[in-house]
């Protein structure tokens, strides 16, 4: 657990810019590599064992790679708003119509990745499982068992996926198909709408790696350090080592 004023200062509520400057290039999309993240926690009255077994087992693992709250804006309204909106076929920026869509995607996304951890299988592959090898956005089709397949899962070489739906793309067959089919069977109107914006399919690592995870007791606070891969979120991390009550966080709140 930690205190309100603890988590303003991690950034849960806001992100505080300490220097800023200038670049001679445009940072386009795709050209981030990655960030790195030092978070104190600060007023930390938790159980100092159970969070470093926690960390312990992070760094050994990694954790379910969820999106975070940001994508679902504030109280988590994105999903229905872009929804209406989108049906009614209302006028909007392209930003702003972006912004709905991928939240209805991620949306989605989590609640397969929800019934993967309900299962215990987010961090291992299942028959007909599309694997991304680490690092990139290559994927293959595995085909269990493959004991060759299972060591470079548990090595995190290569990790098992989840969907980003809408038109297209390469599908998981088998156990893999039946498990993600039975969990969008539960909002065909979400899936419609993204077939009907024309919005391509792809997939995205179901786990997530925080590199060079270190920490600190310092006194009454805990000190962090991690890096990430484009596209993640340090919540996300954070939310399997506290016990953090934040909307949108959880797949299970109401979206």
């Amino acid at each position: 657990t930690a205190t309100q004023a603890g988590l303003e200062n991690i950034g849960i509520d806001g992100v505080k810019i300490l220097d800023k400057r200038l670049h001679g290039r445009k940072l386009k999309r795709g050209t981030l590599g990655g960030n790195r993240f030092r978070l104190t926690i600060r007023e930390f009255d938790g159980d100092t064992q159970n969070v470093t077994e926690r960390l312990e087992s992070i760094r050994l693992n990694g954790v379910p790679n969820y999106f975070g709250p940001q994508r679902f804006g504030h109280q988590g309204r994105n999903i229905e708003q872009g929804f209406r909106l989108l049906s009614a076929n209302a006028r909007l920026k392209r930003h702003k119509k972006s912004i709905y869509l991928s939240a209805i995607r991620s949306f989605l996304f989590n609640h397969v990745l929800a019934e993967r951890v309900r299962l215990g299988s987010w961090n291992h592959m299942v028959n007909g499982d599309l694997a991304m090898l680490d690092g990139s956005q290559s994927i293959f089709m595995c085909e269990l068992p493959d004991q060759d397949i299972e060591e470079r899962c548990k090595r995190l070489d290569i990790h098992p996926t989840g969907p980003l739906p809408g038109e297209g793309g390469t599908l998981p067959v088998a156990e893999a198909a039946a498990l993600e089919l039975a969990v969008l069977h539960n909002w065909p109107e979400l899936q419609q709408l993204l077939s009907a914006q024309r919005v391509q399919a792809s997939r995205r690592s179901l786990r997530l790696y925080p590199g060079g995870l270190e920490w600190t007791f310092a006194g009454s606070n805990l000190e962090m350090t991690f890096e990430l891969p484009p596209g993640s979120y340090a919540t996300t991390v954070l939310s399997e080592v506290l016990d953090i009550t934040e909307a949108g966080l959880s797949p299970d709140q109401d979206n």
